[in-house]
């Protein structure tokens, strides 16, 4: 019987493992460097709405000036990426250089390529990728629209992906001993990663805590028998509710803020989509069960159609190749979720399936951003280039069906706005 506790990579054999691993990268720097020349193209050359008056706007305006205008300052979200700016410009005015976003996009394309990068070779050290499956994950990050918006404009997005990278390398694989010394570490680990992920957006601090929930259970408790799951699901559960309803303090600040944040996101589709849309309403009008499935396919799918208001600045460039490799990631990835519930696979798939499915549900529960969604994207990718298809049997059959139905019923639509745009 297969061992669940070890991880796809360890059934390879040693020759197969031996092969030297796709250079990937050279794959996430070209990636990057054509991220930074679009974002800089578009605030050259337009009046680009995301860096003249919105997010990537703000962040450069206050970490350009920060020590003139926030000296006193002590901190709060946004506080990490901004005073870290703030070092950068001012070490670079002190040199003569005047500050301009390029500086700081040029950290946020390292810290990306970083982070790429030190995904990539833990997908390799713990998965059986053969050479094609390797090349096929690398041009998928490389390529990816919001790794390049991470990359290209001056958002803090770029430290979350960091963050939560570093999270997922470091707990989603299991622990040969657990010790004193282990649970220290991690725990440590943890702490310092959800402070800084705090200090970067205040509901991401979350963001942590749920990986390394899930790699507890992954490689501790999910072979056990259903009752031990569901008593370890009930008292997981349990603690959240009390975390977030009887400390007061917490508990009214967080769900206060939350739903400041939801009506806000609210506020600004009704902008975009027109407060009658259809969308508008099955994201925010129907039962919460309705709106969360709904919510997720719109996080999971982009925008419809793929190609919308791709001109008219850097953040809707970015969407569109976004929206256009979800085509086919989406329903792979989907995939590879079902087949999980069925299938034997090892713990170490599950930790990533059950990643992405919660910050999924979060995500859509509380913002229904894409942006917010994407710290998770690495491992999205990769669950997409594990799938394969059934042999036709069974649940295979299902499976297989709702991934080429997604598939078609996604390429239908955009295909039908495509026919109606040209009518």
């Amino acid at each position: 019987m297969r061992n669940m506790h070890a991880t796809p990579h360890e059934d390879t054999p040693p020759a197969e493992r031996q092969k030297r691993p796709v250079r990937a990268f050279y794959f996430f720097v070209i990636g990057a460097a054509f991220a930074v020349m679009v974002g800089t193209m578009f605030r050259w050359w337009t009046r680009d709405t995301m860096q003249f008056e919105s997010d990537a706007a703000y962040f450069f305006d206050v970490s350009s000036s920060y020590f003139v205008s926030h000296d006193d300052y002590v901190g709060g979200e946004n506080a990490g990426p901004i005073v870290v700016w703030a070092h950068i410009y001012r070490f670079l005015e002190g040199m003569g250089v005047r500050a301009d976003p390029l500086w700081g996009i040029l950290l946020n394309a390292v810290l990306i390529v970083a982070a790429m990068s030190l995904f990539f070779r833990y997908a390799i050290a713990n998965f059986d990728l053969d050479i094609r499956k390797q090349r096929l994950l690398a041009l998928l990050m490389g390529s990816n629209g919001l790794m390049m918006m991470f990359a290209g404009i001056h958002l803090r997005d770029c430290f979350l992906v960091t963050f939560t990278t570093i999270a997922v390398t470091v707990f989603g694989k299991p622990v040969k001993q657990w010790n004193l010394q282990t649970i220290a570490w991690q725990l440590s680990l943890l702490a310092a990663l959800v402070v800084l992920s705090y200090f970067c957006r205040v509901e991401a601090f979350i963001v942590p805590v749920i990986i390394y929930l899930i790699s507890i259970y992954a490689f501790n408790f999910s072979d056990l028998d259903l009752r031990f799951k569901a008593i370890f699901v009930l008292v997981g559960a349990g603690l959240l509710y009390i975390a977030f309803t009887r400390i007061i303090d917490v508990g009214e600040y967080y769900t206060s803020y939350v739903e400041r944040n939801y009506d806000a996101y609210r506020e600004l589709s009704e902008d975009e989509t027109g407060a009658s849309s259809l969308a508008l309403y099955l994201l925010y009008r129907l039962p919460v069960y309705i709106t969360t499935v709904a919510a997720s396919l719109q996080v999971l799918f982009v925008k419809f159609p793929v190609w919308r208001e791709m001109w008219r600045g850097s953040y809707d460039f970015y969407m569109t190749l976004t929206a256009v490799q979800m085509l086919f990631v989406a329903p792979r990835a989907i995939g590879m979720c079902l087949s999980s519930v069925y299938r034997k696979v090892p713990n170490i798939v599950t930790f990533h399936v059950l990643a992405v499915v919660l910050m999924l549900v979060f995500v859509a529960l509380t913002s229904i951003q894409v942006r917010h969604f994407a710290v998770v994207y690495p491992s999205l990718l990769l669950l997409a280039v594990e799938w394969r298809r059934g042999d036709g049997r069974g649940w295979e059959v299902f499976t297989n069906l709702v991934v080429f139905g997604l598939l078609a019923l996604v390429l239908a639509l955009n295909l039908y706005f495509l026919i109606v745009s040209m009518a």
